[in-house]
């Protein structure tokens, strides 16, 4: 048997039960004869290839219209995860054109027909050639003549020339595949299960991902997932910009990147984009930030080395987030060369760049939604621990071989690179990427904390001092956030802050933060972010 669910034990009526696809009106009529006649328990129970669609009953069709056509033949494929492979589904889809190509239209006599041939192909020995083969054949040659001059993708040719040898070699059909798979492990239940097991392992490699939105950022999939779970509509507006909405009964609200939303002022992330224009605003108001001097051009800046040399300063673009182009001399820059270098990162993120002062301390990320701090993360720079045997280069690449590691913005970390501020950072260490540490050995490859920029990530939420929560609350207040990101450099988090004395300073405020690092941490308690999103979206929701 090539087909169960094809043949006579399968999903379909008894022979004398035909419908007629000659009008929609005689459809309607004669699938409402069955019902009536007590053959169909139904409507729904009429197990055609094709049933039109678009109603709960099919007379309402006569008024809405055929909205869909619904195809139910398809035998599912227990080695794809989802049932069937993008690739069949492709075939299908212009499998489906051609039938609307060809100039031939069946009538109810060849409607039976196909129904009669379509039972006897299900109960072939599948190891043999079918009896329509040759028919199969000039079908799919049909659709690639169609094909080339729709001048369609390789990729679907390929398709269909695949499909179209299967004609020739049974073996090579799905059905095959699987009896020759249950005699391997010896009975169809243990080749369930062994898939089964095998497609569970393979999704938790994955398991902080929503997999049917794995094209968007994670935390927007943990958004849409977190909606979902609590009944919410969604609509995936744009899905290259992250763009989505949720509503709620009649309550609709956008969202877009996981936590830019309604509830932010338009000009909010304007001032935290534009890093000069955030201290100003954030030192106006009595907050602790570093002195600056602002450079428009690389020349200018190198000129002025000599204000910066042996002081530990930073070096970053003005208008940037996610840690791109920033440059730390944690020692002091002491090379006019090693300086030049780093304001020529900054300038490739920016017109205008920041040189400032480097504050003494730990950083740490504030989460704020509202008048709570939600999450306090410690950033650890990028970095790798020797072991005596193993390069620089070698070590980072089995760091990136993390599951939770990747691009970061489909996974809650990102593999760490080793470009030009690397190498700058290793230099400063007096190593290289070919460079050998010793065992245990700690080696930065960032000064800079961002997750973003290959940080591990951990959790410390419940050891930070309430005082630095509250200055955190305050400076997104400041910025007229409702969801911020503060990044505070603190010497101890376990004692108050101290405002008079200096002892803690703002490093930036940050649009639309990261939440993936809080809700899948490197280490600590996980901080489900996106729900007090929706919370706050949505204050009706029981």
């Amino acid at each position: 048997m090539r087909s169960l669910r094809s043949g006579k034990y399968g999903y379909v009526n008894d022979p004398k039960i035909s419908v007629s696809y000659d009008s929609l009106q005689e459809y309607v009529e004669t699938l409402e004869r069955w019902v009536k006649s007590g053959d169909l328990i139904a409507e729904k129970e009429f197990y055609s290839s094709v049933r039109l669609r678009g109603a709960k009953k099919a007379r309402d069709l006569l008024e809405k219209g055929i909205q869909y056509l619904e195809f139910r033949l398809f035998d599912l494929n227990p080695f794809a995860p989802y049932g069937m492979e993008l690739a069949d589904a492709k075939f299908i889809h212009y499998f489906i054109l051609l039938m609307a190509w060809l100039d031939d239209t069946a009538d109810q006599e060849g409607i039976k027909l196909g129904k009669a041939r379509l039972a006897e192909v299900a109960w072939e020995d599948p190891r043999e050639l079918s009896v329509y083969a040759v028919e199969g054949e000039l079908v799919l040659l049909e659709m690639l003549k169609m094909l080339e001059q729709l001048n369609v993708s390789d990729e679907i040719k390929t398709i269909v020339k695949d499909k179209l040898g299967q004609f020739a070699d049974p073996n090579q059909t799905l059905c095959v595949k699987v009896v020759a798979a249950i005699e391997q492990v010896g009975s169809y239940q243990q080749l369930g299960a062994d898939i089964a097991q095998s497609n569970k392992a393979k999704a938790f490699e994955r398991f902080y991902a929503l997999s049917a939105f794995d094209n968007m950022e994670l935390s927007t999939q943990a958004l849409l997932f977190d909606a979902i779970q609590k009944g919410l509509k969604i609509e995936i507006l744009d899905e290259r910009d992250q763009f989505i909405s949720l509503q709620f009964g009649d309550h609709l609200e956008y969202v877009k990147n996981g936590n830019m939303t309604s509830h932010d002022s338009y000009i909010s992330p304007l001032i935290m984009e534009n890093k000069v224009v955030t201290k100003k605003v954030l030192a106006k108001a009595g907050f602790n930030v570093p002195q600056s001097i602002e450079f428009t051009d690389v020349k200018s800046a190198v000129e002025n080395f000599p204000l910066f040399e042996n002081r530990a300063v930073v070096i970053k673009p003005k208008s940037t987030n996610f840690g791109l182009g920033i440059s730390i001399f944690q020692q002091s820059v002491t090379n006019r060369e090693d300086f030049a270098k780093a304001v020529e990162i900054a300038f490739r993120e920016d017109k205008e760049i920041m040189v400032e002062d480097y504050l003494l301390g730990t950083e740490y990320r504030f989460f704020v939604l509202g008048d709570q701090t939600l999450a306090v993360l410690l950033r650890v720079p990028a970095n790798v621990i020797g072991d005596g045997v193993h390069t620089v280069v070698e070590l980072v690449a089995a760091k990136n071989d993390h599951p939770l590691r990747g691009d970061g913005s489909r996974t809650p970390l990102k593999k760490i690179a080793l470009g030009d501020i690397e190498q700058l950072q290793l230099k400063e260490q007096g190593l290289t990427v070919n460079s050998i540490p010793a065992k245990d050995q700690l080696v930065q490859l960032r000064a800079n904390s961002n997750i973003s920029t290959g940080g591990d990530s951990i959790d410390m939420t419940d050891e930070m001092h309430a005082s630095y929560k509250e200055i955190a609350v305050g400076i997104s207040k400041t910025m007229g956030a409702a969801v911020c990101g503060v990044d505070l450099i603190i010497p101890d988090l376990k004692q108050p802050a101290e405002p008079s004395l200096h002892s803690w300073g703002v490093i930036e405020a940050n649009f639309n933060p990261m939440m993936m690092m809080h809700i899948f941490p490197f280490s600590g308690q996980s901080r489900r972010l996106t729900m007090n999103v929706i919370k706050m979206l949505f204050p009706e929701l029981p």
